[in-house]
This record gives C-alpha cells, sequence and structure tokens, in this order.
C-alpha cells in the first residue's frame, strides 16, 4: 500500500513538474516571443513578463546628428491628474526620448507665463542624456498662464550651445495662445539665429490659437492639432520618425493579457504604451506604437507586470497578439504571439508545496476555487446618464395670408455709358434689389472711359456696381495718333480723327471725355473687353427673348461718342438696341454730330454697316430697334437718372410701356417724359429688421447701451450669483446629475474649513493602482463634473431666460466663484503637505481639483468669447482679446440701423407708429426665441455653448447679425402690406390727357390721368408721356446747317466734301441721303468708281454691268426694268464701292488713281457712261453731281 501511495506520489510530482517546466517556457517564434520571469508564485507576488519582438527587416536607415528641443507647456489649463494634458504629454515625451538613438541629442524648455531650460543640449554621453531629461519630465507640475513667445527666446539660447552643422529642430506643445506679434517676432529670431531650424507645433484643446501656431511652425504642414489627451502619445511616437527626417521602421503592438483576473495589469514598462483597454472583464489589451531609428539585432524588449490575484495555473496571454510592421521602404508586414507561457499561482505561504500544488493538482480541482471577478466603481458619465431636457421655445407667430405683388422683368442687358449710364443703372440696380429681382435676371454694364480724371464712384441708397459690371477702356491714344502721323496717306476710315490738333495739345492723350471722337476712337483701338462681355449676355438674353437697352446722355462725350458703336457691337451678335438718350438743354455740334449718324443707321437699318474696329471691318445690320428720347437733362446727373432709372424698370416691368413704342423704319424716335418715384419694399424690410434686432437684441436681451461708441453693459445682479453658486455645492440632484462623492466632501470642507473632512470617509483613491487604472478613474471624475456641470450651466441659463436676460454675464460671474472656491480648495489641502503620511492622498486629489479648474477655465473662456462677440473685450476678461476689426454684434446691429434709414427721411413719421405696432405684436415672442444653452461635446467632454435663435443653433465663430437677419425674413411678407396711399402725395402732371399712370397707388398721387397701364404694383408711383414718332433733329432741337462733330467717317468725309463745294463753287450744295454718306466712308473708292465710268471701264452687256479692272472683267450687277435707275446707280455703286466684291464673290482690284480733272468736265464724263446716262434725268441726280463735283475738288487737291 505504502508503495503503491509513494509509486502514484512520485507519478504526481513528475508529471506536475513536467508539465509546469513545459507550459512556462517562452513561447512563439523569434518575431514575437513572451516569456515569464517565474513560473511559480503567490498570489500577489509581481510576475514580469517580457516580450521580444523583431521585425522583418532588422536593418533601418542611418540617422544623422541632429540636436532636438522639447518645449512644454505646463500652464494651468494643462491640468495635473492621470490623463491630463500635461501628465499624458509628459509620458508621450519620455517614449520619445527613449526611441532616439545616439546620435541625437535632446533638451527640455518647459513655460508657462515664465520659460525655464530644464535640460541643456550637453555633451554627454547619450545614455547619460536620456536619463536627465527623464529625470527632468518626472518634476513638471502645473504652472500659471502661457506666453508663448518668451520660450521660442529660450530656444535660441539653448539652440546656441548645440552643436554646429547639425540639424536641429524644435517640438513645441501648447494648449492655449499668446500674444501673435511677439511670438511671431520670436520665431522669426530663431529661425534667423539658429539656422537649419525646423519648428513642428502641436495644439491641443479647443482654445488653442490655431492661427498663431501655424505661423510660429515652420510651415502649416509642421503644424497638428490634437483633441484628447489620449491622442497625444500617439502622436509622438510617430513623430519620432517624422522629426528624425529618416525612414524608420514602425510597429504598432496589440498584447492581450488575462486582466483584470485572473491577473491584474501592475506596471507597463519604461515604454509607455499608446493605450489600455478592459475588454469585458475578459482581457486587456496593450498596445505600444515603436518607432526603430537604429539597427536593433537583438530586436525590440517591451515589459509588462501582472499581479496574480486568483489561484490555479494560469495562462499569462491568449494567442491573439499581433505586431503590425511597416518598413522604411513602405511595404507591411505582420507578426503574431503565441498562446501562454503559464504561472503556477499558489496561497501565499505556500510556495513550498509547488510540488504538491502542482498543474496536475489544478487541471483536476481548479474549479472548486472560484476566481472571483472585480467590483467596478460606477461614476456617472456623459455616455451613462439621460440627456439633459432640450430647451423647448415657444412657436414662432403663425405669419398671416398676404398678397404680394410680384414683379416679373423682361430678361435684357443694360448698357450704360458715360456717368449718366452709371448712375441710371446704378440706381436701377439698387431697385432690382430692392424688389427681389433675381440679379442672373437682368444683366448691367457700364462701359467707360479712364481718362475721366478723379471720377468718384457712384453710390445710390448704398448700391454700387461691381467690377463684373464695369468695363473700363483704359487706353493711351499717343501710340496710334503718332503711326498715323508717319504715314503717307491717312485712311478715309480715319480722317475724321484730327491728329493733328490731339498732338498739339497739352493735356494727356488718354481717352479723354472732352471730345466724343476720342471716346469712340478708344473703343475701336480696345473693343475685346466689351465685345466679350456684351457676346456673353446678349447669349442668355436672346435665348430668352430679352431686350437691350444703352442709356446715354447726348451732352455726355462717353455717351453721344460710344452709343452707335456699341449698338453696332450689339448688333453683330445679333441684338437690336433701344437707345435711351437724354438731350441737353441746349444742342451742341457734338449732339447735332451723334444725331445725324443716329439718322443714318436709322434709315439703313436693313443694310450692312462697316466697323473698322480691332483692325477689322466688322459688319451688323438693325442697330436700333427705337431710339428713346427721354426727360431733359436737370440740374445734376444725380438727379436726371432718377427718372431714367424709372423708366428703364417701366420698360422692363411692364411690357405695356414697349407696346407704346413699336420700332419705327425712318429716322424718327419717340419722346417720353416721365415723373414719379418708387417706395422701398426690400430696404423697408431692412429697416424694420434693424430696428427690430437693434431693440430685441440691445436693448431688450442684452440691455446694453451704447453711447459715442462705447458700451455699457447692464448691472449684474449680484444676488442671484450666491444663489447660482449654492446650487453648485449644496449637493441637490441637477436633472437627475449627482455630484461626485469628492464634491459632496468638497462642500462640506468650504462649510467648515477643514481638509481632513475628505479623508474622514474612505474614499475609492487608487493610490496604489497602475498609472491606467488611475487614469480611468480620474477620466470618470472628470466625465462625472463635466455632465453635472452641464446640468447646473442648464439651471442658470433656464431661469436668467424666464426672466428675458442672456445670463452669460451672471453665469461668468458664478463660474469665476466656482474656480476661486476651488482654489481654496487646493490652499487648505496645501497647508497639510507637511504630513507626510498623507502628502500622495491630498496630492492626488488636489491634481483632480486642478482638472476642474481647467474644465471651469474652459467654461469661463467660452464664455468670455461669446460676450465679448456680443459687447466687446471687457475689462477682466482672460480670454485672448478679439482682433481690433472685430465689430461686436450689438455694434453692428446699430450700425446696419444707421445705414438702413436713408431711404426713408420722408416716410418716417408714416413708418415708425407701424413699426411700433409691428414690435408690439412680435417683438415678445422673438425674445422668447432666443437663449442659450451648454451641452457637453464627446470624446473631449468639453462644454459647448450655443445659441439657439428660432430653428437655428449658432456658435460663437458664426456670422450672428447675418443669422440672426435671415430667422427674421420670413416676416418679411408682412411688412410689405404697409404702403398706403397716405404715403404718396399728389402731383401735377403737364399733360395728363396723354398720360399713362404706373403703380397702385398711382391714381391718387395723379388723380388727372385717367389711362393706367399698371394698378397692381404698390411700390411704383409714376405717370409718362409717350409722343408719336418724330425726327430726331426735331426732338433735338437743332438746325438741319448747324456744326457738328462727327465720330464716324461716312458723316466725316460727307460734311468735307460738302465743305469743299460750298468754299471752293460758292453755294450750297445738294444735302446727300443716307445711302449716299455711307457710299462716302473710303472716298477714294467712290472716286476710283467714278473714274470708272468716265473712262468708259463700265460697261453693260446685255443684263449684265460688267467693270474692267487690271485687265480682267467682272460681273458688278444686273440691269432690270423693275427697278429704277437710281436704285440700280446706287445698287452698283455698293456693290463696288462698299461690298468691293464681284457678285460671284471675287474682290475687285483697287481703282485708278490717276483720273484729275476739273469738278464740271468730271461730271460731264461720268454722264456719258450708260449706267449715269440713264440716271441723268432723276431727281437725285443733282445729289449726285455735288458727290463727283467734290470728289474731283478733294482729289485735285491732294494730286
Amino acid at each position: 500500500m505504502w508503495l503503491f501511495f509513494l509509486i502514484l506520489l512520485a507519478l504526481w510530482i513528475s508529471i506536475g513538474s513536467f508539465l509546469l517546466y513545459l507550459k512556462s517556457q517562452p513561447v512563439g517564434k523569434k518575431a514575437y516571443r513572451r516569456k515569464v520571469d517565474k513560473r511559480v508564485c503567490q498570489r500577489g507576488e509581481m510576475v514580469k513578463v517580457t516580450l521580444a519582438l523583431r521585425p522583418p527587416v532588422a536593418k533601418t536607415m542611418s540617422v544623422d546628428d541632429h540636436d532636438i528641443v522639447l518645449v512644454l507647456d505646463h500652464s494651468a489649463s494643462m491640468g495635473s491628474a492621470p490623463g491630463s494634458p500635461l501628465r499624458e504629454a509628459v509620458r508621450a515625451m519620455e517614449n520619445f526620448v527613449q526611441q532616439f538613438p545616439a546620435s541625437c541629442q535632446v533638451g527640455l524648455i518647459v513655460f508657462d507665463h515664465e520659460a525655464q531650460i530644464l535640460c541643456n543640449l550637453t555633451r554627454n554621453t547619450a545614455a547619460e542624456q536620456k536619463t536627465e531629461v527623464l529625470r527632468a519630465l518626472k518634476t513638471i507640475s502645473p504652472g500659471g498662464g502661457t506666453q508663448l513667445h518668451i520660450a521660442l527666446d529660450k530656444c535660441v539660447e539653448i539652440l546656441n550651445e548645440g552643436r554646429d552643422g547639425v540639424k536641429k529642430t524644435i517640438l513645441l506643445l501648447s494648449d492655449g495662445g499668446s500674444h501673435r506679434k511677439s511670438a511671431d517676432n520670436s520665431a522669426t529670431r530663431v529661425q534667423e539665429q539658429a539656422i537649419n531650424t525646423t519648428i513642428f507645433c502641436i495644439g491641443f484643446g479647443a482654445h488653442v490659437d490655431e492661427a498663431l501656431m501655424k505661423s510660429v511652425a515652420s510651415s502649416a504642414q509642421h503644424y497638428c492639432h490634437v483633441d484628447t489627451a489620449a491622442d497625444l502619445v500617439p502622436l509622438f511616437d510617430r513623430l519620432t520618425g517624422v522629426v528624425s527626417g529618416q525612414s524608420a521602421i514602425t510597429g504598432l503592438i496589440e498584447e492581450k493579457i488575462r486582466a483584470p483576473r485572473p491577473f491584474n495589469l501592475e506596471n507597463t514598462g519604461e515604454l509607455y504604451p499608446v493605450g489600455v483597454h478592459h475588454e469585458a472583464n475578459q482581457y486587456t489589451q496593450i498596445s505600444w506604437f515603436i518607432s526603430l531609428l537604429e539597427p536593433s539585432p537583438k530586436g525590440v524588449p517591451l515589459t509588462y507586470t501582472l499581479k496574480p490575484e486568483c489561484l490555479g495555473w494560469h495562462t499569462v496571454a491568449p494567442a491573439e497578439a499581433v505586431a503590425h510592421w511597416k518598413m522604411a521602404e513602405g511595404c507591411q508586414d505582420t507578426t503574431s504571439g503565441a498562446i501562454g507561457p503559464k504561472v503556477l499561482v499558489l496561497p501565499n505561504g505556500f510556495a513550498w508545496a509547488w510540488w504538491l500544488l502542482n498543474p496536475l493538482f489544478w487541471l483536476i480541482f481548479g474549479k472548486l476555487f472560484k476566481c472571483v471577478q472585480p467590483t467596478l466603481r460606477q461614476t456617472q458619465t456623459s455616455e451613462e446618464v439621460s440627456p439633459l431636457p432640450t430647451p423647448t421655445l415657444p412657436a414662432p407667430l403663425s405669419i398671416p395670408e398676404s398678397h404680394v405683388y410680384i414683379p416679373k422683368l423682361r430678361p435684357a442687358l443694360v448698357i450704360g455709358l458715360g456717368s449718366l449710364g452709371e448712375w441710371s443703372l446704378t440706381r436701377l440696380k439698387w431697385q432690382l434689389q430692392d424688389r427681389y429681382i433675381d440679379k442672373a435676371v437682368v444683366d448691367l454694364l457700364v462701359i467707360q472711359d479712364s481718362g475721366v480724371h478723379n471720377r468718384p464712384l457712384v453710390t445710390a441708397n448704398g448700391c454700387v456696381l461691381d467690377e463684373g459690371e464695369r468695363v473700363i477702356l483704359q487706353q493711351d491714344l499717343r501710340p496710334y495718333l503718332e503711326t498715323l502721323r508717319h504715314q503717307d496717306k491717312i485712311p478715309d476710315s480715319r480722317y475724321w480723327i484730327p491728329w493733328r490738333q490731339w498732338l498739339r495739345e497739352t493735356r494727356p492723350l488718354t481717352s479723354y471725355t472732352d471730345d466724343r471722337r476720342k471716346a469712340r476712337l478708344a473703343l475701336l483701338l480696345q473693343p475685346e473687353a466689351v465685345a466679350e462681355r456684351i457676346k456673353e449676355s446678349i447669349t442668355r438674353v436672346q435665348e430668352q427673348e430679352g431686350i437691350v437697352l444703352i442709356v446715354a446722355s447726348a451732352g455726355d462725350a462717353e455717351g453721344s461718342g460710344m452709343l452707335a458703336e456699341a449698338a453696332h457691337i450689339c448688333a453683330s451678335h445679333g441684338a437690336g438696341v433701344t437707345a435711351i438718350i437724354v438731350p441737353e438743354m441746349q444742342s451742341s455740334p457734338a449732339t447735332a454730330g451723334m444725331v445725324r449718324e443716329l439718322e443714318r443707321l436709322l434709315i439703313l437699318r436693313g443694310e450692312s454697316i462697316p466697323s473698322d474696329r480691332g483692325n477689322q471691318t466688322v459688319f451688323a445690320q438693325q442697330l436700333f430697334d427705337r431710339v428713346i428720347v427721354a426727360n431733359e437733362v436737370q440740374e445734376s446727373t444725380a438727379i436726371t437718372s432718377d427718372a431714367i432709372s424709372h423708366l428703364l424698370w417701366a420698360m422692363l416691368a411692364y411690357p405695356q410701356v414697349l407696346e407704346q413704342m413699336p420700332s419705327t423704319r425712318k429716322a424718327t424716335g419717340y419722346q417720353v417724359k416721365l415723373q414719379g418715384h418708387t417706395l422701398a419694399q426690400r430696404s423697408l424690410w431692412h429697416w424694420v429688421r434693424a430696428m427690430t434686432l437693434s431693440n430685441l437684441i440691445n436693448k431688450q436681451w442684452l440691455g446694453v447701451t451704447i453711447t459715442d461708441n462705447q458700451i455699457t453693459p447692464p448691472v449684474r445682479e449680484t444676488d442671484a450669483v450666491p444663489e447660482y453658486v449654492s446650487v453648485f455645492w449644496d449637493n441637490s440632484s441637477l436633472h437627475q446629475r449627482l455630484p461626485t462623492q469628492l464634491l459632496t466632501k468638497s462642500a462640506l470642507v468650504l462649510r467648515h474649513g477643514n481638509p481632513l473632512i475628505i479623508l474622514e470617509e474612505l474614499l475609492d483613491i487608487p493610490l496604489e493602482k497602475p498609472y491606467h487604472e488611475q487614469k480611468v478613474y480620474c477620466e470618470r471624475e472628470r466625465a462625472a463634473f463635466s455632465v453635472y456641470l452641464e446640468a447646473w450651466c442648464h439651471t442658470i441659463l433656464a431661469d436668467e431666460t424666464e426672466k428675458g436676460q442672456w445670463g452669460l454675464l451672471t453665469l461668468l460671474d458664478a463660474v469665476e466663484h466656482l474656480e476661486r472656491d476651488f482654489e481654496k480648495l487646493i490652499e487648505s489641502l496645501n497647508k497639510l503637505s507637511g504630513n507626510t503620511a498623507l502628502v500622495e492622498q491630498l496630492s492626488f486629489i488636489a491634481s483632480i481639483y486642478t482638472d476642474y479648474q481647467v474644465a471651469l477655465g474652459g467654461l469661463r473662456a467660452s464664455l468670455e468669447r461669446w460676450i465679448a462677440v456680443f459687447v466687446g473685450w471687457q475689462p477682466g476678461m482672460q480670454v485672448n482679446p478679439l482682433p481690433q476689426d472685430f465689430v461686436p454684434v450689438c455694434f453692428a446691429l446699430e450700425k446696419q440701423l444707421a445705414a438702413k434709414c436713408s431711404p426713408f427721411d420722408n416716410l418716417q413719421q408714416r413708418v415708425k407708429p407701424l413699426y411700433q405696432d409691428w414690435y408690439a405684436n412680435y417683438g415678445q415672442n422673438f425674445v422668447q426665441q432666443i437663449r442659450f444653452q451648454v451641452t457637453s461635446e464627446l470624446p473631449t467632454r468639453r462644454l459647448v455653448i450655443q445659441l439657439r435663435f428660432f430653428d437655428s443653433l449658432l456658435t460663437h465663430s458664426d456670422t450672428l447679425t447675418d443669422s440672426f437677419r435671415e430667422a427674421l425674413d420670413r416676416y418679411q411678407e408682412v411688412i410689405f402690406q404697409w404702403p398706403a396711399e397716405d404715403w404718396v402725395a399728389a402731383e401735377n402732371v403737364p399733360s395728363p390727357a396723354t398720360s399713362l399712370r404706373l403703380g397702385q397707388f398711382s391714381r391718387h398721387a395723379y388723380r388727372d390721368v385717367n389711362q393706367a397701364i399698371n394698378e397692381d404694383d404698390p411700390f411704383v408711383i409714376a405717370a409718362l408721356s409717350i409722343s408719336r414718332p418724330s425726327q430726331l433733329a426735331n426732338l433735338f432741337r437743332f438746325e438741319q446747317n448747324s456744326p457738328a462733330i462727327y465720330s464716324w467717317p461716312e458723316e466725316a468725309n460727307a460734311a468735307r466734301i460738302a465743305h469743299k463745294i460750298r468754299l471752293m463753287l460758292n453755294r450750297q450744295p445738294v444735302p446727300f441721303s443716307a445711302k449716299v454718306v455711307s457710299f462716302l466712308r473710303d472716298a477714294t473708292l467712290l472716286h476710283g468708281f467714278m473714274s470708272d465710268l468716265a473712262e468708259n471701264r463700265l460697261t453693260i452687256q446685255g443684263l449684265k454691268i460688267m467693270l474692267n479692272r487690271a485687265e480682267q472683267v467682272y460681273e458688278i450687277g444686273v440691269t432690270s426694268p423693275q427697278r429704277p435707275d437710281i436704285k440700280l446707280f446706287e445698287e452698283v455703286v455698293r456693290q463696288v464701292v462698299a461690298l468691293g466684291v464681284s457678285l460671284n464673290g471675287q474682290l475687285l482690284p483697287p481703282p485708278s488713281e490717276n483720273w484729275v480733272v476739273a469738278p464740271e468736265d468730271a461730271v460731264r464724263m461720268v454722264e456719258q457712261n450708260p449706267l449715269a446716262k440713264a440716271v441723268s434725268e432723276s431727281p437725285a441726280w443733282a445729289m449726285w453731281q455735288d458727290v463727283i463735283m467734290g470728289l474731283s475738288l478733294e482729289y485735285s487737291q491732294t494730286h
């Protein structure tokens, strides 16, 4: 029996020992190997686990010498408890330092409102320097404010002590801001004095000044932003390779362990993990990020320490460990770890009995020893608590049903020339905007001359034309005039240019508007921008059956000079023009020239009209559909343009107006006289809206007083703040959100002044726990504080909203009171710092208080930002002042109100009572539509303040004034019902019997005018009279023989020929017809044609009319008994002179230039030709005889 027992015991021990030895051996392949330092241990005894990792490629690029300076913001806002930005930044920098090779030297600077060098770039060994930097990092604690430029100045000092000729990098982390100019200057000094230096900046949190950090960084790509402290460690690990400038091998190690049971994770080794996560109380995953910058033949060692909590034979890690590697050349690889090894955990004091309580024992009886899972501490977090009730706003007042007249305008291109054109189009633009007309319906284009010096920018009711609605001809005429001066013969198409006179003038030879000829010449020489812009608009207008209008003043050189050419450009793209011309008080030669040019163009509208703009001849037909001579010029262009803009509106908005003016066939036009005005629509609403917002926001909600650009905030209710602070500390439930145990005890400390109250009852403070568990505890405390603070803010803002106040000033005072309370708590704990038995507990609690202060500081900063946005930066605020050009909302609203008053100066007494009724009906509801709310933002748990206005949720970075206006726009139709008859004064009309009324209230204004075109539009009151078509000369009131200044060669050459007859033959020539004038565009060609007739080079062969030139014969016409002889004659002249081609399209050679005869002989010789002989009996032949004589006279003088 004993022998059997001994054999059985031997087998028991040997089998158990074999299993223990076998399963405690290192497991895994060389790429991922895991071992433990103990096979057998007692419960609670530490077990060290070591990982040996080998990347697939053990070779990396060599690292150059490098000096690196770490610059860390340790201001109070960085916190100090586990998981705070400061603690995470320190751990991240420790990893950063540990992974650098010996060729890299690292220095350390910390800063708050001061800067301190903790470690210089010394010449110590790499190991010594690493130890020094790591030791210094562990001593960092939170400080005061943030002064970035002071830290940068220290960087210059430390880099100057570094090695010469090596690459230098500054790695700066901050969560705040600083003085922008000082920081920029310091960054510039760093770049100048420390050559070959790169600055990386990391901005942490919501309140960092990103613009400043990007400015300080070497480039925008050298800046990155981090939202949560948990992101700092992985970011710094990735920066290891980036900062070094080398292609490092990087690895992400994911190690799963059996924790929190049967083991508990106590330590994560020297290299801090990027994350420690629990998975459903079964496993814990540790993640490391590694950058390999130099060869590591022995692999990469990682360690962690486990504390056994359960008896038994337990596996350390499951077979779910993974290492993800990324090679220097970019390829990736993954290696996996194996299950094990196992550790035998025995009761305390029974380590000697391992041979009895060996693995075999636990395989058989292990189920009898249950391992109880730990109970996690329950704390309310923002994920677990019920959401706060959403602030309910009363339903907005409904909008009464109403009918708003909506004008429908005909699509159009409206071109304005010169000063009157700009004024008229600016007024029209304002009216289009005021009537909510889509800007795509009517295109506006002003063509102007750069030669008008000091031309003021035209503004009508705050409206101006933008750059896309304006083409300015930037043209210096001198180079072209010099070209003409050096030519042997000036072309007839340019004979109208008095180049000698202009070159003699002392003023600059830009296209100065004292002469209409200069204006047209500028357009001829530089037509591209105008033509392109017109073509673009006409394409759209034609697709929509629109109209083209041109506005000009006869007394404006730009208007009279460019009118016909602008119409020609439009016609060349297939669009005829309706011209609206304002006559002078007394006609001038310039007006006479313009009118005679228009007469020809109107008479010949069915024929092709040439123009030689842009160094080529362009033909166009039907330049003008109609010409309208509108109201006479008034004492100023601004006054004149008022009626013209109303006329433009009437022609576009009411089709019946144009129906009264059909296209004419002769050189006639319509005289239109219009009087009237408009009532503002959109501007009326804008004024009401501006008044409403001024009263609603500034006076009623904010309660501010604005005098002489000074803002006086309302007097704060000092009694309310202590009540709100008491609510925070009285441990009450705020919307089912309870204060933490620490807050509850802190309230007692404040009440009784004894900090030991905190320790009287057991607080679950994880002082003995590993860092990751302390971090989880502190994160729960921060989250619980955040949700409780959110509920407290919600309560205050709800109370203040009930009072009709915005509440931010009161909430700010209450938050500052809480900050002082926590400062008292920290001071009370510091008084006990001499008690060594309590120092660790008190320090841990103080660090949580500091994190509470950080949360309050962030809330205060957000409150101050909102307050500054509304009422400007106030003394005592700690937030950075807003930019100098920033305009607070209350100022912006008052400026908008001042800008919107101008259109209503004459209606103030009628509009104000209506507004008062409006605000009485709607104002209170509007106040109820605006309130602030505070929400906790995940994952940062930062408290975010937002503003609700109607259905919009706004932040302080939004354009609040625009949002306010857009929210109220839903009520604009209520205001559109205001206009009434009593807004309009009665006026006299010169010719009521022949006048037409426009507008809903026009009967009240023009009681003698019976006929109306439109009686629906409530915003227009006008009366206009339209005459029957009359001769343009009569409409402009000048004599037929009045002197004229021409800008087209046809009229200029015809006038020159006629003048020669008067001068040399002492008689008045027969007036030339429009067609004859058109032939005189090139007098040389017409003279040559007459020589062809005189010398019989033009013959009639049967029905064909032939021309012999350059020893070739061309068919140029066909005789027909159905056509009068004079008409046939002029058609042949047009074919040869104007077109210059034969009937089959052949270009005709130039005529002979040797025909020089006396005027009478010239007529006699021409009349011998059969073609001329057939028309010599026609009454029109006397005109042609004068043409022949005039050409002969001119040619004999020049040859």
